[in-house]
């Protein structure tokens, strides 16, 4: 039987990046699906993904649906006239062309007849118009005046049987051969040759790199080349990567600076400044120390790249001049007396405020550590102290750091090695396979939170 590529491409605005992925997976799923059930067989089948197009590749599509034997059981032999009649009528046929056939040790009548398989190029647009409806979107978008709904507004529509285009209309857009390009550069019209050329056509004449996969791994390997340069290792955060890619097209990446004055602030402050709000991605020594450098992606390669860079280190200055004023702010400010201000913070409707929790903590802390002959005092301490870091200005603005700065904060109070630590550990593990508090001391306090979260929320009948 006859095979076809066949390519679909569904062009947006925008869509949310941490989203992408999953939604490039469930239209390719549903896709998949939609053609099996009406049994079709396919090669291999790939999706591409970039912030502004879904698209989906199936191989070897087979051309149309095979016959299909239809066979209906009707009424036993010698059955009332008017129930014979009554089967042979809903089955289109006259009574006289019914067949007889044994089954379960009777005689009945039967109908048969063979359907005719539909053409691939005929079943497309109902395959893909479901496909696409049934993505699972949590707060779709509504535009203009139309009642169409998507996760963004949809502007092109890419369907192509080899060389043919699949006439469709989804959403109010007319399929046709036309993708676009990078939005910097005009919104360019690129014309599809063919399903099988799609990809290398959007590299050629675009630069747009559709691949997922293959757009993260140039990134990183741009990334890790600008570092090697400076004698640096970049580090990066494969969830940075991959929300990185989701914001890019045409991935160029480049070197940033920043004073070194802010080295002075504690680095984990400087690098969520970089990595959650900018995106960018930090660079440390051969010993693992922070340098002040910085690497970042653009969307599209520039004449002049100064401009740029100049724009990225303009933007990164105020954060780190925020994360520098709050580290000399906070410091103001000792953490024991900052457990006056939990008590307006309130953790749970009938569990009081944060500042009770902080207590209650205490006093777990301390039972669980004379239990395990670890120090009581110490782990009482860390245990009143452990959310006094969430009053202050830097967790306030870098949420991530909780518990984190709690450890900076009780160091520059002079409280023991110990105690900082443990207020550090608790929120630890954060999920599944992630690292274990790194003290014993750290244990405890992580163990006493989340035995009153889980004892409260249980008490009150929430659980």
């Amino acid at each position: 039987m006859e095979k076809h590529d066949f390519i679909l491409e569904l062009g947006t605005e925008e869509l949310p990046p941490k989203l992408l992925r999953k939604l490039s997976n469930s239209l390719r799923d549903n896709l998949v699906a939609e053609l099996e059930n009406l049994g079709l067989e396919m090669g291999k089948v790939d999706c591409f993904a970039t912030p502004r197009r879904l698209a989906v590749f199936i191989k070897q599509l087979q051309s149309k649906q095979k016959s299909q034997l239809i066979e209906k059981k009707g009424p036993a032999i010698g059955s009332p006239d008017k129930a014979v009649e009554g089967f042979a009528k809903s089955c289109g046929i006259d009574k006289i062309n019914l067949e007889k056939q044994h089954s379960e040790g009777k005689e009945y009548y039967f109908y048969k007849t063979r359907m005719k398989g539909e053409k691939v190029f005929d079943l497309l647009p109902i395959a893909v118009k479901s496909a696409i409806k049934n993505i699972p979107v949590t707060r779709a978008m509504q535009w203009g005046d139309s009642d169409y709904s998507f996760v963004r507004p949809v502007h092109w529509l890419v369907m192509m049987l080899d060389e043919k285009i699949v006439p469709s209309k989804i959403m109010g857009l007319s399929s046709g051969n036309k993708s676009r390009g990078l939005r910097f550069s005009n919104d360019s019209i690129i014309e599809i040759p063919s399903a099988a050329k799609y990809q290398a056509t959007m590299r050629k004449k675009a630069k747009i790199e559709v691949d997922f996969d293959l757009r993260k791994e140039l990134i990183r390997q741009q990334v890790i080349a600008i570092a090697s340069d400076k004698n640096a290792e970049a580090v990066i955060d494969d969830s940075l990567l991959e929300e990185v890619c989701a914001l890019i097209e045409y991935p160029y990446a480049f070197l940033g600076n920043f004073d070194k004055k802010y080295l002075d602030v504690p680095e984990e402050a400087i690098i969520s400044a970089m990595k959650s709000h900018q995106k960018y991605f930090h660079l440390v020594d051969k010993g693992n120390k922070l340098l002040p450098l910085f690497i970042s992606v653009a969307n599209i390669e520039s004449n002049d790249m100064t401009v740029i860079v100049e724009g990225n280190e303009r933007v990164i200055r105020p954060r780190l001049a925020d994360a520098e004023f709050f580290w000399s702010q906070d410091r103001a400010k000792r953490l024991d007396q900052r457990l006056a201000d939990l008590e307006s913070v309130l953790f749970m409707k009938s569990l009081g405020s944060m500042a009770d929790k902080a207590k209650r903590i205490e006093k777990l802390s301390s039972h669980i550590a004379s239990k395990l002959n670890l120090d009581s005092e110490v782990c009482a301490r860390a245990g009143l102290l452990s959310k006094s870091d969430l009053m202050t200005d830097m967790v306030g603005e870098f949420a991530d750091l909780q518990g984190i700065m709690g450890e900076h904060y009780a160091l520059y109070d002079g409280e023991e090695k110990k105690v900082a630590f443990a207020i550090r550990d608790q929120y630890l593990p954060r999920f599944s396979g992630d690292k274990l508090p790194s003290t014993d001391e750290g244990s405890v306090v992580a163990i006493a939170d989340r035995l009153d979260s889980i004892t409260g929320i249980y008490g009150i009948g929430n659980g």
